[in-house]
């Protein structure tokens, strides 16, 4: 396997990679005014990316993901070995290859960035652990070298990735089960064992991944029903919306937005799960909304079943206060909804500027510049372009809530990633410093897989 990442000046044609395949050539079935329909795809020369770097990894990608806690690394996962690599996202460069998994990944892997106090007065570093799941056990690796931390092997049937709270002795990992209960887990530091602190009988099917935020997790069940748990066995809230919750909540600074089966989209307050907004779209929501930090006010939501066409739609959020005639009481607190926009046929998010989302319908490899004011698309370009002699396997999900990275990834049968970069990019004033990933340690796992199989004896015992 050659990790090597060979740089490219000349424009030749790159995608993103969503964990789906993309064989369809530049297929879109929205006609719509503002649709792909009405726009003849541009060439790479004539969109606003070019080509920054190719890696070679002579083995198929089962998977590929990103996360937004570290944004600056892409992660795929190899077929045929079942390894893991990271790649660091501006430059191709190999961070590290870890050992090889028990089998390919099917739930959705996690990151926790936590961070710590370092000897420096006043200077935190980024602790970043990676949570995977593959053949019923928890994997837990450093993401700064890709290490395995520890495992355990789950005495339960997952039905959902894990999310990580806490540090140490507090660490709390939510996972789903299908027996209709939440299973939480944690690693005793001392006796190096890991094992299950508690659970919560839910009774229903849990298919989503949690989300947490602030020492507190939310999840929602196939019957409709919110739940926020704390660290110790103590449900904080729970909050009914009916019809079937199948996407993860949103956590949006103070507010849970999170969507179900009968279409409607509800707001509320993530301490105390009281609604405060609602809004009916018309059709199911059966995945997670996303959000950016440049639109404090905006959360962008998919509607329509798994196996129909889906829709982006734009939601304007405005939390208000609404006065009681008696002035003695303190204003209600509620949040407005509104639909700015829809975009039918655009499934697939695999990239972002301040300007634009970057994305495609599902299984086509059309990628289409959405005007994120408008609603319109402004542009297309055939990625399946980018490999004339082999296919287009992958366009990436890839979501950068800072708006940063304005990348995009394509990935081709053989395992060839090419990466495209939004020429021009500079950091927004609004970027946040404590964003900044911590200076990564010195990879100390192998870089080939010869290598790699020599020192797996070698490698810490779980």
């Amino acid at each position: 396997m050659s990790l090597r990442p060979l740089f490219v000046a000349s424009a030749l044609v790159a995608l993103v990679l969503s964990g789906c395949s993309a064989t369809r050539r530049g297929i879109s079935v929205d006609d719509s005014p503002g649709s792909a329909k009405e726009q003849v795809p541009r060439t790479l020369a004539q969109t606003p990316f070019e080509v920054t770097w190719n890696l070679a990894l002579d083995e198929p990608v089962h998977r590929a993901w990103t996360s937004p806690a570290v944004p600056e690394l892409l992660f795929l996962q190899l077929e045929d070995s079942r390894r893991i690599v990271a790649v660091e996202a501006l430059s191709g460069a190999t961070r590290w290859v870890s050992q090889a998994l028990p089998e390919v990944i099917a739930l959705e892997p996690t990151i926790t960035r936590i961070r710590l106090p370092s000897t420096q007065p006043g200077v935190t570093i980024n602790d970043d652990r990676m949570y995977v799941i593959a053949q019923d056990t928890l994997h837990v690796l450093d993401v700064r070298t890709g290490h395995l931390i520890w495992r355990y092997v789950l005495p339960f049937s997952p039905s959902t990735g894990p999310v990580a709270v806490g540090y140490d002795s507090s660490l709390r990992v939510y996972i789903g089960d299908w027996s209709g209960r939440m299973q939480v887990v944690s690693y005793h530091q001392d006796k190096n064992f890991p094992y299950v602190v508690w659970q919560w009988p839910i009774n229903t099917s849990v298919g989503a991944l949690p989300v947490q935020r602030d020492a507190l997790v939310y999840a929602g069940d196939h019957q409709g029903v919110i739940h926020s748990f704390k660290l110790d066995r103590e449900q904080a809230w729970e909050q009914r919306i009916g019809g079937g919750i199948y996407g993860s909540p949103l956590v949006n600074d103070r507010l849970l937005l999170v969507g179900n089966t009968e279409g409607l989209l509800v707001a509320l307050n993530r301490l105390t799960g009281e609604s405060l907004g609602k809004l009916a779209l018309g059709s199911p929501v059966v995945r997670a909304p996303v959000a950016f930090r440049n639109e404090p006010e905006r959360a962008y939501v998919w509607t329509g079943t798994e196996e129909g066409t889906q829709s982006l739609v734009a939601i304007q959020v405005q939390p208000d206060t609404v006065a009681f005639t008696d002035t003695a009481r303190h204003p209600m607190e509620v949040v407005r909804l509104g639909v700015a926009w829809t975009r039918p046929a655009f499934e697939s998010l695999i990239g972002s500027t301040p300007e634009y989302l970057y994305g495609t319908a599902r299984e086509s490899s059309l990628v289409q510049a959405l005007n994120r004011r408008s609603g319109r698309i402004d542009w297309t370009w055939d990625a399946v372009s980018l490999f004339p002699r082999s296919t287009l396997a992958h366009l990436v999900a890839y979501q950068d809530p800072r708006d940063r990275l304005r990348s995009l990834f394509a990935i081709d049968d053989e395992g060839r990633v090419v990466a495209l970069r939004f020429f021009g990019s500079v950091p927004s004033d609004r970027d946040d410093s404590q964003d900044e990933p911590a200076r990564p340690a010195a990879p100390v796992m192998p870089t080939s897989p010869k290598a790699a199989k020599a020192a797996e004896g070698a490698a810490p015992a779980p």
